[in-house]
């Protein structure tokens, strides 16, 4: 595995692991706070924020609402675009807990990430929902497995 793959690897699992545990601090500091267009753009939303401080608080409003939010990544692709920015790609399952009630739901994410000295930061996320034809198809084929 290459350099830039453990790392953008090892950056994903920290801002898994801190949404998992509502870990305001931890999901932010993995943004890079100094961008001028930043861009995140939930599957629930409609227009992407553009503004880290909007993005801020739409994170921390999330954290503050939900008990956990569960990430599975499946299907993913790392890809330099050059020695300071990185694109990832992947398949995301999304297990939302609010007082022992869970939500479920699968998006396509992409980020991207900028190298800021030795750090990885984002600075474009970007998720979009499955159309309802493929998780339909997504949930026969689980079924046709067991």
């Amino acid at each position: 595995m290459r350099e830039l793959e453990k790392i953008i690897i090892a950056s994903l699992q920290l801002w898994n692991d801190s949404w998992y545990s509502s870990d305001f601090d931890g999901v932010i500091k993995l943004w890079d706070d100094q961008d001028k267009q930043p861009y995140f753009l939930s599957a629930n939303q409609m227009r992407p924020l553009t503004k880290f401080i909007a993005i801020r608080s739409y994170i921390e409003e999330s954290c503050k609402y939900y008990d956990s939010i569960q990430n599975k990544v499946s299907g993913l692709i790392i890809k330099g675009l050059d020695p300071n920015t990185a694109l990832t790609f992947y398949k995301l399952q999304l297990v939302k807990t609010k007082e022992e009630q869970s939500t479920t739901g699968n998006v396509r994410t992409t980020v991207i990430w900028r190298r800021l000295k030795n750090d990885w930061k984002v600075f474009h996320y970007s998720e979009a929902p499955l159309a309802p034809l493929i998780e339909l198809q997504n949930f026969y084929e689980e079924i046709a497995k067991k």
